[in-house]
């Protein structure tokens, strides 16, 4: 039950190694001397009532190995300092605040992460396509935002991710089948976006369970248990299949029924010449 707010002078403490004040009624601004901590390896602060933008000088403390802002009341754009901290490993929280703008592109310089949480937030634009950069990325999180356009190719890249959400943004297009290629993601979240079209029928779409679609009034096709209408495209390809089907056949009876009829012709014709000469 902490309160009050985190004091400058815990910027001398340069020993200092791990912070955990989660979970608190601290409030106030994250004060800049945090950045003075070049042994810091840990910090959580997430779950209080700190406010106000996150410092940029969190980006001097290079040891970093997680980062928890998660769940307070911060403003303004992510600086791209803060993903500049190659050293992050274990996570980078950030959900449940009011942070807005892009996503640095410099965010692809995080290619050791395992968890990435930009959840419930007002971030906006596109996803960046660096996120082709993570190498172990298990856990990513980024719904609840404004995220815009389609899904990038970059996603594609996320070979070790496990869980993957994406739900309730503005995104559309069409949801891509590579994401069906993804070997161990094992729950994917794309409710309440704009998507349309076919969704796959592959990998963890193969389980209605694993994958959540809901909200995206467009879709069609999918598992039978989706019970979503059938593909427009699809059932033009079927029409057409059974209509070229029915022309090879009637091709094939009516070539049938032509050669017999030339054979009982020149069957008559050769019983008419030894009859009547």
């Amino acid at each position: 039950m902490l309160s009050g707010s985190i004091p400058e002078s815990i910027g001398k403490l340069s020993q200092l190694k791990q912070i955990f004040m989660h979970t608190n009624n601290l409030s106030g601004k994250i004060p800049s001397s945090i950045g003075n901590l070049s042994q810091l390896s840990m910090l959580a602060l997430a779950d209080n009532k700190l406010e106000e933008r996150i410092p940029d000088s969190l980006g001097n403390c290079k040891r970093l190995l997680l980062l928890h802002l998660g769940y307070n009341n911060l403003t303004g754009t992510i600086p791209g300092q803060v993903f500049g901290l190659s050293s992050l490993s274990i996570g980078l929280f950030l959900g449940g605040n009011q942070l807005t703008g892009p996503i640095p592109m410099q965010i692809g310089n995080l290619r050791n992460l395992g968890q990435l949480d930009l959840s419930e937030n007002k971030l906006s634009r596109g996803i960046p396509e660096t996120l082709s950069s993570f190498q172990v990325l298990e856990f990513l999180s980024l719904a609840g935002n404004h995220f815009e356009g389609n899904i990038p190719k970059s996603v594609n890249q996320l070979k070790g991710i496990q869980f993957l959400d994406l739900s309730r943004n503005n995104l559309s297009g069409q949801i891509p089948k590579f994401l069906g290629e993804l070997n161990l993601l094992q729950n994917l979240k794309l409710s309440y976006n704009m998507f349309e079209g076919e969704v796959p029928i592959d990998g963890v779409f193969k389980n209605i369970s694993a994958f959540s679609v809901v909200g995206n009034n467009k879709l069609c096709g999918g598992v039978e248990e989706l019970q979503l209408s059938a593909c427009p495209v699809k059932v033009l390809r079927k029409m057409k299949g059974l209509l070229k089907n029915k022309v090879i056949i009637l091709v094939i009876t009516m070539s049938f029924i032509v050669v017999i009829l030339i054979c009982v012709a020149t069957i008559i014709f050769r019983i008419r010449r030894i009859w009547f000469g």
